[in-house]
């Protein structure tokens, strides 16, 4: 819990989201200017994702409308959670290359997509996606082509916000309004850690201890949590 180091000042108009890839790089987006930002862990910054200021539609391959989450996959591929205000993950390459659409139709049936407020990459490739962040929150799966593979609904959650999936394909999912985070493996709900007093936004995984970490925006001026494994 002790601060080592600390940068940005000035560089952010809405830090949303950060996420850590698989060689130490560092992916923030900053939600009111429409971009993903890629930085060393220093502040260097080496990539521009989306365009500052510019808001874009579902059809859109050089703009977000208020991104919500980027993750990586092994070979670099970067995926983009555009689901503020769109209904999408834009697929782009690991130069930043804009690769394709997933989703981009707005509802609530199969394979469209409303509110998406995250997304991973599972031990088999596939895209785990959080979506219906405002309403009835489910998971649907994706293939990186965009294929739709499957759905998981019913999880008992009241507002879907974070999303953590660990080696064995174990998603964690952060219940903001719900103060809870719930556990899912192939759809089956397997734990709930429930009473934790705090509204977990996003949410990380330690995947050497299992232990959790919430981004909590229950406390004024926010706070991280941890939750241990036992």
């Amino acid at each position: 819990g002790a601060l080592q180091n600390s940068w940005g000042e000035g560089l952010f108009d809405d830090s949303h989201n950060i996420n850590v890839d698989r060689e130490g790089f560092l992916w923030i987006g900053d939600r009111i200017n429409h971009v993903i930002y890629k930085y060393t862990r220093d502040g260097q910054r080496l990539m521009t994702l989306g365009t500052p200021g510019v808001s874009g539609d579902d059809s859109s391959t050089t703009s977000f409308n208020r991104a919500a989450h980027v993750t990586t996959a092994p070979n670099g591929d970067i995926f983009v959670a555009d689901g503020y205000v769109n209904h999408r993950i834009v697929h782009f390459s690991s130069d930043g290359t804009f690769i394709n659409i997933i989703g981009g139709l707005a509802g609530t049936g199969t394979g469209q997509l409303d509110g998406v407020h995250g997304v991973q990459v599972d031990s088999r490739g596939r895209l785990v996606v959080l979506d219906g962040h405002l309403e009835n929150p489910r998971i649907q799966i994706f293939s990186q082509d965009g294929e739709w593979l499957d759905e998981w609904e019913n999880l008992g959650l009241v507002r879907g916000s974070g999303l953590a999936v660990d080696a064995n394909d174990t998603v964690y999912i952060g219940d903001s309004d719900g103060e809870q985070v719930i556990a899912v493996r192939d759809g089956v709900v397997v734990d709930r850690i429930a009473g934790i007093e705090a509204r977990p936004h996003n949410i990380t995984l330690d995947r050497e201890t299992g232990d959790l970490y919430l981004a909590d925006t229950g406390m004024l001026g926010g706070r991280v949590k941890k939750i241990a494994k036992k």
